[in-house]
């Protein structure tokens, strides 16, 4: 019978040997003796050896869920195994890396505790652990990121990173954010909706008016996501769809996969692809050809754009307002930012008057930028006052709905007329403040570059970065801030926030135009 002090030295010497270290040939004698008389501590170095990784693999355990899978099946099978002097069967080798869930069977016993179990059982319980998904590694693992794929029609800019709690609004354009590696949203032009949760399994968007649609790529590791209305939730694990809140009830369309649905007081029920459910209602419809295109449109232009390696896309144009279509595909208006797959793409930027239309090359981590002048031929424009004062914000008698001053005042300001959009925005955020803070930057922005107003442009863009200053919206505030310290002279002032912006947003888009200023105040 083995001594308890040999079979710890045994252990001692086989994990040090499996760990890669060098061991003087009397240990090694002395683990090769003590095995062929102890049967407890040979079954421990057929375990050792299964848990032992390939030649060149980088990781200590398998990196598959099937070979995690296969090969705690063979350690758990060599413990169990009577004990046999011959060496036991190979163990089968690990099949390719597999995307498909792999179910382990775990009901078998362990043997009774030996001085040697208490290693071993470790590094099995972290194989177990990381094949069911629950442990250490999960733990580990960085949350998503939110970043901004595409910003039309308002001054975001594509590589924009969002935070969880973050308020997301889409005013005059469409706006699209990668929640990770695998999900993709895109919100409809007027919808409202916050990054709820932003976890290593879950995320979790909270939409409070409009409509999102979701690309959620199946059979991957990543999160799952969820989005949340007053009437219910919606979850999914890979598929495509959209959920619209409206009127005091939402409304769901699946066009691939299906999804869960959920509601205070009812069971959880499925949508399976190119069906519809008013939200709240247990009546599942076939999806009519109009919603189906409707969906499918909105997948088109998700799938222009790219979660990786991306090139930036910047369009602008005089009058703002003007749709841009890329590859044939309606991505929004100007000004428009996004982060889109390369290659050689059609352009189209188009108002009611005029069409500008070209083919681009779109590089891999590089920023193209367009601007086009498609201000009508024939213009009839009041004249632009050289500088208008700020008004004092007072506040209207009579409410007028926030959705409809806001459309107002992007109408006007599409429009090109400036003292028009100014004052509508300033009539606006004196009603609702707070409603949508990225309008105190485009207020700001007119001010400084149409009204003759840099002082009005400090204060308003300073009201965003006062309740904001990590926001969606925080670099177009700085540089609006930074234009209206240029326009006032204010060369300290100017190149202090020029410096604050590089270090806040060094990959921006602006950064590179910062730069240069930054050598030029110098």
């Amino acid at each position: 019978m083995s001594s308890a002090s040999s079979c710890e030295r045994c252990s001692q010497i086989a994990l040090a040997e499996a760990d890669g270290r060098m061991l003087p040939a009397s240990d090694l004698a002395f683990r090769h003796e003590h095995e062929v008389s102890c049967p407890d501590c040979r079954r421990e170095a057929r375990a050792l050896d299964l848990l032992r990784m390939p030649e060149g693999r980088p990781a200590h355990f398998p990196a598959s869920a099937s070979e995690r899978a296969q090969t705690l099946d063979a350690v758990l099978a060599a413990l169990d195994a009577p004990d046999f002097a011959e060496d036991p069967a190979p163990a089968p080798a690990p099949a390719e890396p597999e995307s498909a869930p792999v179910v382990v069977p775990f009901a078998r016993r362990l043997p009774k505790p030996a001085l040697w179990v208490t290693s071993l059982a470790a590094a099995a319980a972290a194989l177990l652990l990381v094949v069911r998904g629950v442990g250490p590694s999960a733990d580990q693992a960085p949350a998503p990121t939110a970043r901004v794929l595409l910003s039309s029609g308002q001054g975001l800019s594509a590589g924009m990173v969002a935070a969880e709690g973050q308020e997301l609004v889409a005013a005059a354009g469409e706006t699209s954010l990668a929640l990770g590696s695998d999900i993709v949203i895109l919100l409809d032009p007027g919808s409202r909706a916050r990054i709820a949760r932003l976890q290593t399994s879950l995320v979790e968007v909270s939409l409070e008016s409009g409509r999102v649609h979701a690309s959620v790529k199946p059979n991957t590791p990543g999160p799952r996501l969820a989005v949340t209305t007053p009437q219910g939730r919606v979850e999914v694990t890979g598929t495509l769809f959209s959920v619209e809140a409206r009127d005091g009830a939402s409304d769901l369309r699946v066009l691939r996969g299906s999804v869960k649905v959920s509601a205070p007081g009812r069971k959880v029920s499925k949508v399976a692809a190119l069906q519809a459910q008013r939200r709240g209602a247990d009546v599942v419809r076939a999806m009519d050809v109009d919603e189906q295109e409707v969906e499918l449109a909105a997948m088109r232009r998700i799938s222009l754009l790219e979660t990786a390696e991306a090139s930036v896309l910047q369009v602008r144009s005089e009058p703002v307002g003007a749709r841009v279509l890329l590859d044939g595909e309606a991505i929004g208006t100007t000004p428009l930012s996004a982060e889109v797959k390369s290659g050689h793409r059609h352009l189209v930027v188009a108002t009611a008057g005029r069409t500008a239309d070209e083919w681009i090359d779109l590089h891999s981590g590089k920023v193209e930028i367009r601007t086009f002048d498609l201000t009508p031929l024939v213009a009839q424009r009041e004249a632009e006052p050289d500088s208008l004062p700020t008004p004092a914000l007072k506040r209207p008698s009579s409410k007028v709905p926030a959705g409809e001053m806001q459309r107002r005042a992007h109408v006007l300001l599409q429009s090109r007329d400036w003292a028009g959009s100014a004052r509508a925005y300033r009539e606006f955020l004196a009603a609702y403040p707070s409603v949508d803070l990225g309008a105190w930057v485009t207020y700001g922005s007119i001010l400084v570059e149409h009204q003759g107003d840099p002082k009005g442009a400090l204060t308003a863009c300073g009201r965003y970065l006062e309740r904001e200053p990590g926001g969606i919206n925080a670099a177009e505030a700085f540089e609006c801030r930074i234009r209206a310290l240029r326009a006032l002279g204010r060369k300290i002032d100017e190149r202090a926030a020029v410096q604050e912006f590089l270090d806040r947003f060094p990959s921006a888009v602006q950064a590179s135009e910062m730069r240069r200023r930054l050598e030029h105040l110098r």
